[in-house]
């Protein structure tokens, strides 16, 4: 694990600090900042402690601030090298989160945006632009549509077929009927399809299955961080073995990926199906980046967690293939922290152009902008 060396850590302790913003006043503080960003058409990022935090926030600034557009960009709920898959939910959110943020470079409309994410959101690699722009299927009343192809898309980019659409990432084919759940929209849609061509779209209710508003047009995105295409897939069993050497044993990760089947947890591996991995702040043209209290601090704790169940991986991985016997089972084989998580190097560089918010008012002595916030009393 690459530790924040002391030039590093005086980088993080250079971060502007704002004092006077407590729990309250921090939302509005943060709104006025995105006005004031609009005119340069740029992005506030704010980074929360944890995404508790990241919902208060974003419910406070709804009520004191409609007019700024709020994104959440969630951190996975399960623990880094897990066996499991982080839940649908997330994952459909995380990935349309991005698909906005694609969206807002483009858009010529200004108007004041925050992005609201955690510290172990902000922390880990995501999935490069380039690819989730090209990731997408779009359908619209009157038009023709493959579904063939809409099918092959589903399939490919994280969809399950199942027999009624529930969750997201669900669809279902009957006839000329397509039910789907597509990632990033608050209900289900339904495409009537005559022949190849779409008659209607219409959202529908989960639970009682009926339809209910007509929508003109449909744009599908991944509900997945990653693919399974002919070319996700030899990437990834080439990244594989150059990480791991040649498949020993039973891999029923190595096997599923090969024949293009999901495979719980296989987002731990992330890095493999893609040629780089990018950031965050790389879905952002022009940003301005705010911390909760304590933030910079935190994240070498944060890699320091990260590291532990890394070696306790490898430990695992490193005894099994030491086996007297050579019956080598199933192996868990994690990648290096720094493929799937920022560096000491790439936060300090982070850090050093933010600006961190304090609930307290300026220390005697110190340097710092007062906004005379004060917490009321209880």
């Amino acid at each position: 694990m690459h530790k924040l060396d002391e030039k590093e850590l005086n980088n993080s302790e250079s971060a502007h600090i704002v004092y006077g913003v407590p729990e309250g006043v921090d939302a509005l503080y943060l709104a006025d900042r995105a006005r004031d960003l609009m005119p340069e058409d740029g992005v506030l990022v704010h980074v929360a402690m944890d995404d508790k935090r990241v919902s208060a926030l974003s419910d406070w600034i709804s009520f004191f601030a409609p007019d700024v557009v709020v994104l959440e960009f969630p951190a996975w709920d399960c623990l880094p090298y897990d066996r499991v898959s982080p839940h649908g939910d997330i994952i459909a959110q995380r990935v349309a989160t991005l698909t906005k943020l694609i969206g807002w470079s483009h858009e010529t409309k200004r108007y004041p945006r925050i992005l609201i994410t955690s510290l172990n959101a902000i922390a880990q690699r995501v999935m490069p632009r380039q690819v989730l722009r090209e990731a997408s299927f779009a359908a619209k009343i009157g038009a023709s549509v493959n579904l063939e192809q809409m099918q092959l898309f589903l399939s490919q980019n994280g969809y399950v077929r199942t027999e009624t659409v529930r969750d997201v990432g669900d669809y279902a084919l009957r006839g000329g009927i397509v039910d789907i759940y597509p990632a990033g929209y608050e209900k289900p849609v339904r495409i009537d399809l005559f022949g190849d061509e779409v008659e209607s779209i219409k959202t529908f209710d989960a639970m009682s299955q009926r339809t209910e508003d007509s929508i003109d047009a449909i744009a599908m995105q991944p509900a997945t961080e990653f693919f399974l295409d002919e070319d996700s897939i030899s990437r990834f069993r080439s990244g594989y073995r150059a990480a791991f050497g040649v498949v020993q044993g039973d891999d029923p990760l190595y096997e599923a990926v090969s024949e293009g089947r999901r495979y719980n947890g296989v987002e731990h591996w992330l890095p493999l199906f893609y040629e780089k991995m990018e950031t965050v702040f790389d879905y952002l043209d022009h940003a301005e980046i705010t911390f909760d209290p304590h933030i910079p601090e935190a994240f070498d704790e944060r890699i320091s967690q990260i590291d532990d169940f890394f070696q306790a991986r490898e430990t695992l991985r490193q005894a099994e293939l030491k086996k007297k016997n050579g019956q080598v089972g199933v192996l868990y084989n994690p990648l290096p922290v720094n493929a799937l998580y920022l560096t000491g190097n790439e936060w300090a560089g982070v850090v050093c152009n933010s600006v961190s918010l304090s609930c307290f008012g300026v220390p005697d002595g110190a340097l710092g902008e007062d906004i005379n916030g004060r917490k009321g009393r209880n």
